[in-house]
């Protein structure tokens, strides 16, 4: 693997940042959720920050995963912290148990922890959850926070795509029969990227990635079953005293070098039908999958098609919010709404079946879902998209989807998701193998 030097870069931290590195060593089990994401005073509309700015959470005391334990979040009223993820074929057990695809009836695991130690950060000071009497506890008198520099080459690795551009064009053209023939309204058709080079430590290129492209939902998760390198800006749903609020994405345009034009970039996207249109198809699908958990006439639609500034991209955002019905539980949230309408298209279940088909592989956690669950706090949790992943001793990959719909053009399809791998390109120097345009 090559390499060459560039500027170090850095990222906030806690001044016991060290000590929490030095602790996740030799862990199985380690997540870090952070929020790096942009000023709410920039944004028109309300802005809907995680619930923790910073989880860091390590070692296991018990475990939930497709060979062990029992899932936490059908318990009524949990009582200990749960992190971990889920991946997208396990959808298919929430939307359509009876039309599992073959290749999904063996998905990725369910990959959850309860950790011995939580500190996480409410927005006004860190809190501690374990046994420890010492230790982590004592971190507390070191709660200022601190740029933790970066330094580290920036690797020079080989990639290749599972479906290079005139396949992509070709699968992508016949999900557009299927749309004009009404199958679907819409349908989010994914790609990946294969990494072909060795990536000698995920903890370090997480840092490195959200120093280069800081996002509210953000998170490294590492287990037995998976690492996770993510800089995610898209919540899924979350569940606070009795109110769930999802925030479906869909919309991209690329920001601009100086204020005036990305004003217009907003604008243009903002005022973009194709965009629109697909984010309230997808906003109307939230509101229908949470119907299912609401009491009645408590679903609500605000901030439609908001238009909220990252690093890297603009992206339009809706948020769809209902009070949850007494004596539910997680479990019952999460199989009205998983998986996520923004990353498989409406109507949900035909939308999943045309991806299980011309996608050719499962998706594994690529677009399936990672969270926590603090009790002090609620329910969190995001959408692994602009994310790097490797399950088990697997090589590692980075999903990458559009929408499509009735009028988009394909080409712009396989545009819009060159902008979204370009963190990645930036992060790894990537040398992709088979990127050329088709003639």
């Amino acid at each position: 693997m090559a390499s060459e030097s560039v500027p170090a870069s850095s990222f906030r931290v806690p001044a016991f940042w060290p000590l929490f590195e030095e602790a996740i060593q030799q862990e199985s089990h380690v997540a870090v959720f952070a929020d790096h994401g942009f000023a709410p005073e920039t944004l028109e509309g309300t802005y809907r920050p995680p619930l923790a700015s910073m989880v860091l959470a390590w070692g296991a005391n018990e475990v939930w995963t497709a060979e062990e334990g029992e899932n936490p979040f059908a318990q009524p009223d949990l009582v200990r912290p749960w992190l971990g993820v889920w991946s997208y074929e396990q959808g298919w057990q929430a939307a359509a148990p009876r039309k599992t695809p073959a290749h999904a009836t063996e998905p990725a695991s369910p990959s959850f922890f309860s950790p011995k130690h939580v500190l996480y950060f409410n927005g006004a000071e860190w809190k501690y959850i374990g046994e420890d009497a010492g230790g982590p506890r004592e971190w507390l008198a070191q709660t200022g926070w601190i740029e933790a520099p970066i330094q580290q080459e920036t690797p020079r690795l080989n990639a290749e795509w599972q479906f290079p551009h005139a396949t992509y064009m070709h699968k992508a053209k016949t999900l557009l029969e299927h749309i004009r023939r009404g199958d679907i309204y819409e349908i989010n058709f994914c790609n990946r990227l294969q990494i072909t080079s060795d990536i000698e430590s995920g903890w370090e290129q997480w840092k490195r990635l959200v120093s280069i492209s800081p996002m509210p939902f953000s998170c490294y998760i590492k287990t037995p079953e998976l690492e996770l390198v993510s800089a995610s800006p898209e919540r899924f749903f979350s569940l606070r005293q009795g109110l769930v609020f999802s925030q479906p994405m869909k919309g991209t345009i690329p920001r601009a070098g100086n204020p005036e034009d990305d004003k217009i970039a907003a604008e243009t996207l903002k005022n973009n039908q194709k965009e629109r249109s697909e984010n309230i198809m997808i906003c109307d699908l939230v509101r229908n999958d949470l119907s299912k958990v609401a009491e009645a006439g408590t679903v609500l639609a605000r901030d439609v098609c908001q238009i909220l500034p990252f690093k890297g991209v603009h992206q339009m955002i809706s948020t769809v919010e209902c009070k949850l019905k007494s004596g539910l539980s997680l479990h019952d949230v999460w199989t009205a709404t998983f998986p996520m309408g923004s990353m498989t298209g409406a109507p949900k279940v035909r939308a999943m079946e045309l991806i299980a088909e011309l996608e050719e592989q499962p998706r594994g956690y690529f677009s399936g879902s990672a969270a926590y669950f603090i009790p002090e706090l609620g329910f969190e949790s995001n959408v692994i998209i602009r994310s790097m992943i490797r399950q088990g001793d697997g090589p590692w990959y980075i999903g990458v989807g559009s929408a499509l719909t009735f009028d988009c053009v394909p080409e712009d399809e396989w545009q819009e998701c060159q902008w979204k791998i370009a963190p990645f390109r930036r992060l790894f120097n990537l040398e992709i193998s088979n990127d050329a345009r088709s003639i």
